[in-house]
């Protein structure tokens, strides 16, 4: 079991790690001093770039002293975006291998997770420890001038990866990801450089920060290109466009679950300097993004990424007249390509298997436990990312869906999106999900689990809205994808950034 660090909320907890963000953060220090580059949204707390440079020095002191040293694993979960954000930068820039971890998880997760990790170092502030953080086997040595004698680590076999991430788990178990310090460096740049960012751009992210996407796509894509970004804990759509002024964000980043909820508010008042809200995470259905552009008046730009690339893979262009709705884009710094079941690249238009190369994507899994064995995560330079699509004649991507999530019915492959996609065009429903269910006559049939908006809203009741949408998938779909049954639900099962949880559904389909 490892040792717990507490993050010191009274006093700045840096770090250093690997060269390049070490010196990305020393240089950008000198470049911005002053500037903001982190800022709460709730508390309106603030961390300037000579902040974080010096957070990043005192966990370097920190590493120095408990003989801490490139290849340990320091498992980091905070509840504090900002105290978050500086320990992961500084931590890395230490050298040392990250392990970002939910502050939510209970005890048992994050016991179960410390061990997978095989971690020598849990950093944790006062949300994350108290009552959750296992005891056995573990101390709290303080950050600045730490009672007692220090903790003494065994010795890495080999320096590690500059972090280790679990994948979304949306094909099973989830997968130990390691990254280089390179590949997230190089990812955040391409990053950058797509969208725009530069002094004076102010991005915003309630996004979960132990996720790739609020990692590299915010905090490291931030610090690159010498912005500011403003973050949050949670999200709510309460006072959100107000904040949104109130903090002069130029870029919003959201996942689909955030964009629904956003159109059953107010819109915001004029005046806005928003160039552009990005969804990510998960497919966004286009009559939702329709309704948010014409809401709120900022143009949504659609992206597709996995931790295995180091967050992004496409995204649409940022000047709107280009943009392709219900594409998720280009291919940004990572190379992608459609195959079929023998791993052979298909036409412009043939749907296959999305598959994704380049430096930027990563060459193994890591195995659970002692030992820090790993794997192979893709052959012949080419990793399967479990996703369907296809791709036009413009190189622009289409997603159907995950390979594992296709509905074979009677011999007919049914996806599932096609299928929300039409029940999503009802003003009623806010969420749809579909998942296969078994049959004895044709293997599996479709079955739609809803949310509705209030009957106070509509005007309708379930009755009338299930009617009504029988009625549309009647005319916009063929037989073989018309769901057998629709059931309303209170809420879906979805993961921390917004992915439903199809396994989940399909095990309420099967009782």
């Amino acid at each position: 079991m490892p040792v717990i660090a507490p993050i010191d909320l009274g006093e700045p907890v840096a770090a250093g790690t690997s060269r390049s963000i070490r010196g990305l953060v020393a240089r950008r220090a000198q470049e911005r001093a002053g500037a903001i580059l982190y800022a709460e949204g709730v508390t309106g707390r603030v961390l300037s770039y000579r902040d974080v440079a010096s957070r990043a020095e005192a966990w370097r002191n920190y590493a120095a002293l408990a003989g801490l040293v490139p290849g340990h694993r320091v498992a980091l979960s905070a509840r504090a975006p900002l105290d978050f954000a500086a320990a992961l930068i500084g931590l890395i820039s230490a050298g040392l291998t990250v392990a970002p971890l939910s502050w939510r998880s209970q005890q048992s997760e994050l016991g179960a997770s410390l061990d997978a990790l095989d971690a020598d170092l849990l950093v944790a502030d006062e949300g994350t420890r108290q009552d959750r953080v296992p005891q056995s086997g573990m101390s709290a040595p303080g950050l600045e001038a730490p009672g007692g004698p220090l903790p003494r680590f065994r010795p890495p076999p080999r320096p590690g990866p500059a972090i280790i991430l679990a994948s979304s788990g949306s094909t099973g178990t989830p997968k130990l990801i390691p990254l280089t310090e390179t590949q997230l460096i190089g990812a955040a740049a391409s990053v950058a450089t797509h969208h725009g960012l530069r002094p004076g751009e102010m991005g915003y992210s309630a996004l979960p920060l132990f996720h790739v996407n609020a990692e590299v796509v915010g905090l490291l894509a931030t610090l690159v290109g010498s912005a500011g970004l403003v973050l949050d804990a949670r999200f709510s759509e309460h006072g959100f466009w107000t904040g949104i002024s109130h903090w002069g964000v130029t870029w919003i980043n959201l996942v689909p679950a955030m964009v629904a909820r956003l159109n059953e508010t107010p819109g915001p008042a004029a005046g806005l300097s928003v160039r552009f809200a990005r969804s990510a995470s998960a497919p966004l259905a286009r009559a939702v993004l329709e309704r948010f552009e014409a809401r709120s008046g900022v143009g949504i730009l659609e992206t597709y990424g996995a931790t295995e690339a180091a967050g992004q893979i496409t995204a649409n262009p940022v000047d709107a007249r280009i943009r392709r709705p219900g594409s998720v884009g280009l291919p940004v710094g990572v190379a992608v390509r459609v195959t079929d079941t023998n791993r052979r690249p298909v036409a412009a238009g043939a749907l296959g298997s999305v598959e994704i190369g380049g430096p930027l994507v990563t060459r193994s899994y890591l195995r659970p436990g002692p030992g820090r064995q790993s794997r192979p995560a893709g052959r012949e330079g080419w990793l399967a990312t479990g996703d369907v699509g296809w791709v036009d004649t413009d190189g622009f991507l289409y997603l159907s869906g995950r390979s594992d999530d296709v509905i074979n019915r009677g011999g007919e492959k049914v996806h599932p999106r096609e299928i929300e996609e039409v029940l999503l065009r009802h003003p009623a429903v806010m969420e749809a999900a579909v998942v296969g269910r078994d049959s004895a006559a044709l293997g599996e049939e479709p079955v739609a689990y809803v949310t509705t908006k209030p009957a106070a809203v509509t005007g309708l009741d379930r009755t009338s809205i299930r009617d009504e949408l029988e009625l549309l998938v009647r005319d916009d779909l063929s037989r073989h994808k018309r769901p057998v049954e629709i059931v309303f639900v209170d809420s879906l099962p979805v993961g921390p950034t917004g992915k439903v949880r199809r396994a989940e559904l399909r095990g309420r389909s099967a009782l």
